[in-house]
């Protein structure tokens, strides 16, 4: 499992401080905590984390030593700066059902003729620490016009440990054919030429 080096934070620092020295401040909290944690992060330590954990990834944040199994609850992201502004960390228990939700990743685009419109980007469901699930991989290759995936066609519909928190009948994406939609959009543009 990934591990995340932390460090206890003094909450006399405020948070703006601790971003100019190059680290993001960060809690974890849980029910099995009396209180959250508040941690500080190595931005570069966050920037390598975030190229392979996303929002609904397991780790391990180990923080003064201290070792807390933990999701990755949510994040604020600065894109005109490019950095992290702050963390939220779950801190996992093992036999209780944690909300969370799953990326869902296109692969093989360019094996496949049509034009995808896709309209859910992830997946919220429930489920224990052990069937935590960060990504939902759809292969597009093969996949012909007028084909559409829902929810239900995906494998962590299928799985029974894990509590789908959105309707099996959601549309993730339709496949379009190219050429057709390359074909009416001269006709749309004719008809608001001559309107």
């Amino acid at each position: 499992m990934y591990i995340l080096q932390a460090q206890n934070r003094s909450q006399n620092v405020k948070a703006k401080k601790l971003r100019k020295l190059g680290f993001v401040p960060a809690s974890i909290y849980g029910k099995n905590l009396k209180e959250p944690l508040h941690i500080q992060i190595p931005h570069n330590e966050v920037m390598k984390m975030l190229k392979t954990k996303t929002k609904g990834s397991t780790l391990t944040v180990n923080a003064d030593g201290k070792d807390f199994t933990c999701l990755i609850k949510d994040y604020t992201y600065d894109i005109l700066t490019n950095t992290v502004e702050y963390i939220s960390f779950q801190n996992l228990i093992e036999n209780e059902m944690v909300t969370s939700t799953a990326n869902i990743v296109l692969v093989n685009k360019d094996k496949t003729p049509c034009l995808i419109q896709q309209s859910l980007l992830e997946i919220p469901y429930r489920a224990y620490p052990s069937d935590l699930v960060d990504k939902v991989y759809i292969d597009l290759e093969g996949l012909t016009p007028g084909s559409v995936i829902k929810v239900e066609d995906l494998d962590i519909a299928k799985n029974s440990r894990i509590e789908l928190l959105i309707e099996p009948e959601t549309v993730v994406l339709t496949a379009v054919d190219k050429s057709r939609l390359q074909m009416e959009e001269p006709a749309e543009q004719q008809e608001q030429q001559i309107a």
